[in-house]
C-alpha cells in the first residue's frame, strides 16, 4: 500500500522572529478549509454554477503559554504594528505582515512530509486566557492569523532536504527587529 503511517501531531515553523521558542511553544494548529465561490451562469437551457476564488477562513493555532506571557506580549505587540490603540494610527500593510508556514513531519521527526505557507499573514485576533484554579492543565493561547492566500510549497511527496533548525533560522520580514523584541 502507498500509504503513509497515521501521524500524530505536526512541527509548526514560525519565520516572523523568536521562531525556535515560538515553534516548541505552539501546541495545536487547525489548517483551514477552503471553499470555491461559484455564481450562477446562465447562457441558454439549464444554468449552472461557475466557480471564480477561493474563500478561506482563518488559521488558528494554539500556543502553551510561559509564567511571564511573552508569547501573548508577542502577539499583541504584532497587533500594534496593525492598529496602535495609542496614537489610533494604522501601519502600513508591508510592514506587519509576514509569512507562516506550517509543517507535517513524519512519525520519527525526520523528515517533512507537507508545507503550507500562508502569506502575507498578520496577527487578527489574540485569545482570551482563562485563568481557573481547579483546572491543572497548561493554560493555552489562541492566534488567528488574517492571511492573502496559502498554498502548498513541498512539491506533495517527502522532501528530506529541509531540517527544523534550517527553516527557523531563515526569518522573512524581520518583524521582531520592528516591534523591539
Amino acid at each position: 500500500s502507498k500509504l503513509g503511517r497515521p501521524i500524530s501531531g505536526f512541527v509548526f515553523q514560525n519565520v516572523i522572529g523568536r521562531g525556535r521558542q515560538l515553534t516548541l511553544y505552539c501546541s495545536g494548529a487547525e489548517l483551514p478549509s477552503r471553499d470555491v465561490e461559484a455564481t450562477e451562469l446562465y447562457l441558454y437551457g439549464e444554468s449552472r454554477q461557475v466557480g471564480y476564488r477561493h474563500q478561506h477562513p482563518q488559521l488558528a493555532l494554539q500556543y502553551y503559554c510561559s509564567e511571564d506571557l511573552r508569547e501573548r506580549r508577542f502577539f499583541e505587540e504584532w497587533q500594534n504594528m496593525v492598529f496602535d490603540p495609542y496614537s489610533k494610527n494604522t501601519g502600513y500593510y508591508d510592514e506587519y505582515t509576514s509569512k507562516v508556514q506550517v509543517q507535517q513531519w513524519d512519525y520519527g521527526l525526520t523528515r517533512m512530509m507537507a508545507e503550507y505557507e500562508f502569506e502575507e499573514a498578520y496577527v487578527a485576533t489574540v485569545g482570551n486566557l482563562n485563568y481557573d484554579a481547579a483546572n491543572g492543565d497548561i493554560q493555552r493561547l489562541a492566534i488567528n492569523f488574517n492571511y492573502r492566500n496559502y498554498k502548498r510549497t513541498d512539491s506533495g511527496v517527502a522532501n528530506g532536504g529541509s531540517t527544523i533548525g534550517k527553516i527557523v533560522d531563515n526569518f522573512v520580514g524581520g518583524l521582531t527587529r520592528k516591534i523591539g523584541l
